[in-house]
C-alpha cells in the first residue's frame, strides 16, 4: 500500500508540473489547422479524427514519447511501421484511449473550453484513463461531470458523487436499522434493489452495472 501511495503521489506531482501554457499553445496549433471546436463533444471528435488516420504523425509522436529505454521505444515504433502504420486504436487500444484523452485535453485547452489556470485540471483529466476498466464512474468534480460521459460506453454510467453519497447514507440508515432486528442471521444481503428504486435511485443504477445485488456482512456501516 505504501508503494502504491508513493507512486500515486509521484504521478500527481509529475502531472501538476506540466506546463499548461505549452499544452495550450499546442492546442492552438491544431485549431489553427482544423478549426475551433464549439464544445467539448466536438473537441473529442476532433481528437479521434487525428488519431484514427493511418500513418498519423500524432500517433508517431505518441509512440515516440513513451518514457522507456530507447531500444524499447525504437522497437515499438518499428513494429507499428511494419504493420503498415495503422490507427493507434488498432495497434494499441488502451494507449489509444489515453492518447485520445490527452489530445482532447490539448484541443479543449487551446479552444478555451477548459481553463488553463488550474494545474489540477491536468490531474483531474488523467482520471479518465481508468474508464476502460470502470462500469461506473462517480465524482464530485465539475470537470469530470463535463468530460467523463464523453468517453463512456452505453453500458457505463456517470453518477454525481453527491447523489451517490446521499443514497449510500440512506442505505446505511436503512440496513443498519434492519440489522439490529436481524442480529444473528449472519449476513445482510442488499439485493432486490428494484424494491427500493424510488428511495435509492443512484445506488440502484450503479448496482445494475454490476448485477442485481450486493452482499454486505451484517452490521457493516457504509459510513462511520
Amino acid at each position: 500500500m505504501d508503494v502504491e501511495c508513493q507512486f500515486a503521489r509521484a504521478w500527481r506531482q509529475t502531472l501538476s508540473g506540466l506546463d499548461l501554457d505549452a499544452v495550450h499553445r499546442h492546442g492552438r496549433l491544431i485549431i489553427d489547422r482544423l478549426g475551433r471546436p464549439s464544445d467539448l463533444a466536438k473537441a473529442k471528435a476532433m481528437a479521434m479524427t487525428l488519431l484514427d488516420k493511418p500513418g498519423s504523425r500524432y500517433t508517431r509522436e505518441i509512440l515516440e514519447s513513451f518514457h522507456v529505454p530507447g531500444k524499447v521505444r525504437h522497437s515499438i515504433v518499428a513494429r507499428w511501421n511494419e504493420r503498415g502504420r495503422p490507427p493507434i486504436k488498432a495497434y494499441a487500444p488502451y494507449t489509444a484511449h489515453v492518447a485520445t484523452v490527452d489530445t482532447f485535453f490539448c484541443i479543449a485547452l487551446g479552444a478555451e473550453l477548459i481553463g488553463r489556470k488550474r494545474p489540477s485540471n491536468r490531474i483531474d483529466i488523467a482520471y479518465l484513463y481508468y474508464l476502460p476498466s470502470c462500469m461506473g464512474f462517480t465524482s464530485n468534480d465539475a470537470l469530470h461531470a463535463r468530460t467523463a460521459p464523453l468517453f463512456m460506453a452505453d453500458d457505463q454510467m456517470f453518477i454525481d458523487g453527491r447523489d451517490l453519497k446521499a443514497d449510500l447514507a440512506k442505505l446505511d440508515a436503512h440496513y443498519w436499522g434492519a440489522a439490529g432486528k436481524r442480529e444473528g442471521s449472519g449476513c445482510a444481503v442488499v439485493c432486490a434493489l428494484s424494491a427500493h428504486g424510488g428511495r435509492f435511485p443512484h445506488f440502484r443504477a450503479l448496482g445494475q452495472t454490476h448485477g442485481s445485488g450486493m452482499a454486505l456482512p451484517l452490521g457493516t456501516r457504509l459510513f462511520s
